[in-house]
């Protein structure tokens, strides 16, 4: 009687340890939150006109410096740096160094937020910004900010590492990372065109060789499917979400599969052996 319950358990157990279903589901998107190193094998979702994703391979930096692509509004090593993750607060010091040694975008963007207003200044005529004329403290020390730089910048310091302004710490980073995430998603889409125009392939750099072979076969596959269609980013609603996608895959290398099989494998028979022996006592 418990012999062909057992079999159905152990075909069960078999086809879900197989990867079968790693294998339907699509593979994860870049998040482009986290170092290039933790995801691996994310993949780059672009679309075409009728509205199919396009899978490829991400772009690693040095094939984007071969070609000239850069969008990132600040360095990726630097920003792991003043925000360990999207929702951390700030690490203060690694940020004044940043805010007082760049003149970027982003940096003048942020020195221009209001929470800033009694430490920098916008010039009305160009848009610069830099530091006030001089900053008077709580406790009604006046620094001038020409003669003693030094001095204001470290109130710059004392303000954001400053517990009361966590929270303020918090949606600089949220905001530097949703910008960035934009302009790295960029970055790819603009390789992408890039390569797909180049017709030689031995002048391909040889760090985007893998990418430019699946542009190359898509076109092949699809006549019609221009460059402009191969740039194309997918939008964030077609995107596989990030609790059904092959998570998986993306996180373990081609060699690590065996772990995760033999996790599935334990715990399928322990639910097996549990399930078997709740039958035999009906």
């Amino acid at each position: 009687m418990m012999l062909r319950p057992l079999l159905l358990l152990l075909a069960l157990l078999l086809t879900s340890t197989t990867g079968q279903t790693n294998q339907t589901a699509p593979q994860c998107p870049c998040t482009y939150t986290v170092p290039p190193k933790d995801e691996p094998n994310c993949a780059v979702y672009g679309q075409d006109e009728v509205g199919r994703l396009l899978e490829f391979n991400r772009a690693s930096d040095n094939c984007l410096a071969e070609l000239d692509v850069f969008e990132r509004v600040i360095d990726l090593d630097r920003l792991f740096r003043i925000c360990n993750n999207e929702t951390s607060g700030i690490d203060g010091r690694n940020f004044i160094t940043w805010l007082r040694t760049t003149e970027s975008p982003i940096a003048n963007f942020i020195k221009s937020n209001g929470n800033f207003s009694r430490y920098f200044q916008v010039d009305e005529e160009d848009g610069s910004v830099s530091l006030v004329d001089e900053i008077i403290t709580d406790q009604s020390v006046v620094f001038n900010c020409t003669e003693e730089e030094n001095f204001c910048w470290n109130q710059v310091l004392e303000f954001v590492s400053n517990s009361n302004q966590q929270y303020f710490g918090e949606l600089i980073c949220q905001d530097i990372y949703s910008k960035q995430a934009i302009a790295l998603a960029v970055e790819q889409s603009l390789v992408r065109t890039a390569l797909c125009l180049v017709e030689n392939a031995t002048s391909v750099p040889s760090q985007c060789g893998d990418l430019k072979a699946q542009i190359d076969a898509y076109k092949a596959e699809n006549q019609d499917m221009d460059c402009t269609d191969i740039g194309t980013r997918a939008a964030l609603s077609q995107l596989p979400p990030l609790d059904t996608c092959n998570a998986e895959v993306r996180a373990a290398d081609d060699t690590s599969g065996s772990a995760v099989a033999a996790t599935s494998w334990i715990g399928g028979l322990l639910w097996a052996s549990t399930l078997l022996l709740g039958m035999g006592r009906q």
